[in-house]
Parts: C-alpha cells; sequence; structure tokens
C-alpha cells in the first residue's frame, strides 16, 4: 500500500498496526476509545452521512472544538470525501467565526460544546452559505454528528470513486490566522 493520501496512514495502521484504542476521548462524560478498525468504520459511515447532506469533493465544513475523538473522525470524514476542513479556534468571536464562515463558504459546522454553538448560532445568522450545525455533545433542540451515521448507504460506491479521485497534493484544510 502506498501513502499517497493522509487517510492512507489510518488504513496502513488498520492494515499493519490495528489498534485496540486507537483514538479516544470523553463523551458524554465517559472515556471512549476508538479501535483502528472502528476509528475508519465510523469516519466513513459520517463521510457517506455528509454525502447524504450534499457534500461533494471540495466543498467546505467547519469544525470549532478542543482535542476530542470527534474532531479527528470527522477530519477522516472529509479527507475520504475530498472535503475541505475549516478548523476553527474555539477562542475565537462570533463574528470571527462569520468571517471565516463567509469567506470559506462552509456548508456545514460542527461545534463541540453549548457554549461554542451559541457563538455558532450568532455567525449563522450572517453566513448564508452554511447549512447544517451539528454538535459532539448532546444539546437539546441541534442535530448531534452521530444522527449523520448510518445515513447514505447507497452511496458507497459514490464513496470509493471520491477517494480514488483523492491526490496527494489536494488540499486538505484552510487555517485562519
Amino acid at each position: 500500500m502506498q501513502l499517497e493520501r493522509l487517510f492512507d496512514i489510518v488504513d496502513h495502521q488498520r492494515a499493519h498496526f490495528p489498534q485496540a484504542a486507537c483514538v479516544g476521548s470523553l463523551e458524554e462524560g465517559v472515556l471512549r476509545n476508538y479501535s483502528t478498525q472502528e476509528y475508519i468504520t465510523t469516519a466513513e459511515s459520517l463521510a457517506l452521512g455528509l454525502m447524504d447532506l450534499g457534500v461533494v469533493p471540495g466543498d467546505k465544513v467547519a469544525l470549532v472544538s478542543g482535542n476530542r475523538a470527534e474532531w479527528s473522525i470527522v477530519d477522516q470524514a472529509l479527507l475520504r470525501i475530498g472535503a475541505i476542513s475549516i478548523p476553527i479556534y474555539p477562542t475565537s468571536s462570533a463574528e470571527d467565526y462569520a468571517y471565516v464562515l463567509g469567506h470559506s463558504g462552509a456548508k456545514v459546522f460542527f461545534v463541540s460544546n453549548a457554549e461554542l454553538l451559541e457563538k455558532a448560532q450568532a455567525a449563522n445568522a450572517l453566513t448564508p452559505t452554511l447549512q447544517h450545525i451539528f454538535t459532539f455533545e448532546r444539546i437539546a433542540g441541534t442535530p448531534h454528528w452521530k444522527e449523520l451515521l448510518g445515513r447514505g448507504a447507497e452511496r458507497i460506491a459514490t464513496l470509493e470513486g471520491y477517494k480514488a479521485q483523492v491526490k496527494r497534493k489536494d488540499l486538505a484544510t484552510i487555517i485562519y490566522t
């Protein structure tokens, strides 16, 4: 296996060095470890869910969170689609969120908690391209990221086609400073 694309690294790990605890973090107050296989399966399921929302190669998806497994899973899903991640600093203001979301043209936004969701919702009013906001923590009235898992299973052949089209020089992320 040639390591040509960023997601090839994790696939290589699964093939040669599978781990029972590849990545982990607190989810709803409980330590949640993902095996290498589970990590990839979850990322691909999320990729299919994002595709079901209409995310295609080249689309921008924003994230704001501290370090947690969900961030990495979203990033892996985007890499497999050929979509571009737009990380935003948690300490940024709602005005900064609006600028980054608007300038990048992000369609989907993942936020970790209620505090960051409040800023995301304020920015959403100023960002016409933003279509969906999902949270990593369960917050009443806001879609949770796991709601995307299991959607779009019929698109697996399309996902495989997207993965095959991703090249080593493709843009993976845009960081606003």
